[in-house]
């Protein structure tokens, strides 16, 4: 039975003042996966990562060229550099001659000859190289006729003008995130606070020290502990009593609680709420 579910894509349009170097990028996100696709000035391009180890956002920020080109082109984003074949072969001469596998004169006509070919690419220029009658004293074998490659232009130009802009809009989502993320924190400290203090009998204004301080006295009085069971479950934690305040914790089975997400508590720094 074939299954086909339908889910929601983003689209992060890039686009210059020029017209040029233009990218449409399609993400779709799960908890640790990304989909990849763009469609651009440089050509088409595609990846889909299983497993980021991250939120995926954060994932596709962190990318380097080299392992995010190899991914998006499968391993295509080096090309033959037929300009730079001369280079190696000037290399092959100068290593025959100095094994003295070329003489003096031998090294002058290869020289001459293998550098001045008719054709600077493609299988007509290596036909050349390898009908020469000094192929075997140059080179010894196919395997070290010139194979020279650079980094395709086109995903350079991909990289400059497409990628590192929507990588700098992520990390602008990103932030936010965090924003978002310490505010709700801080929201969720001013209500635990709130909550600890009614149960504790404390002035809503109390610190977090004085909270800590007053949790250990009712550890230290036996009646007040066994009496109130939040207390006793909590086994004087304030890290749990939060946790249980606000209903953001794990049973552990074990008479213990864990928090699902820490929270960061102010150090020696009274709650300025005025509720």
């Amino acid at each position: 039975m074939v299954k086909v579910t339908k889910s929601q894509a983003e689209l992060y349009q890039v686009r210059h003042e020029t017209f040029e170097g233009w990218g449409d990028i399609h993400l779709v996100c799960g908890e640790q996966s990304v989909s990849v696709v763009i469609h651009s000035d440089y050509g088409t391009f595609a990846k889909y990562w299983s497993h980021c180890g991250c939120n995926p956002k954060q994932f596709l920020v962190e990318l380097d060229f080299d392992y995010c080109m190899k991914n998006l082109t499968d391993y295509k984003h080096y090309i033959k550099a037929p300009e730079q074949y001369p280079t190696e072969v000037k290399g092959r001469i100068i290593e025959a001659r100095r094994a003295e596998n070329l003489t003096k004169e031998e090294a002058r006509e290869a020289w001459s000859d293998m550098l001045q070919t008719e054709f600077d690419d493609g299988d007509l220029y290596f036909k050349e190289l390898i009908d020469h009658h000094l192929f075997n004293k140059v080179f010894g074998d196919y395997e070290y006729l010139p194979c020279a490659k650079k980094i395709d232009p086109c995903c350079q130009e991909l990289w400059d003008m497409v990628w590192l802009p929507f990588v700098e809009q992520l990390k602008c989502e990103l932030q936010q995130i965090e924003v978002d993320s310490n505010c709700q924190d801080e929201h969720m400290i001013r209500s635990t606070r709130i909550s600890i203090c009614k149960l504790l009998d404390l002035p809503s204004d109390t610190s977090y020290e004085s909270i800590k301080a007053d949790i250990e006295r009712l550890k230290r009085e036996n009646e007040a502990y066994n009496e109130n069971p939040f207390i006793r479950l909590d086994e004087m934690c304030f890290q749990t009593s939060i946790a249980m305040a606000t209903r953001n914790f794990v049973d552990n089975g074990n008479g213990t609680f864990s928090l699902k997400r820490p929270i960061k508590f102010p150090k020696n720094e009274e709650c300025n709420d005025d509720n």
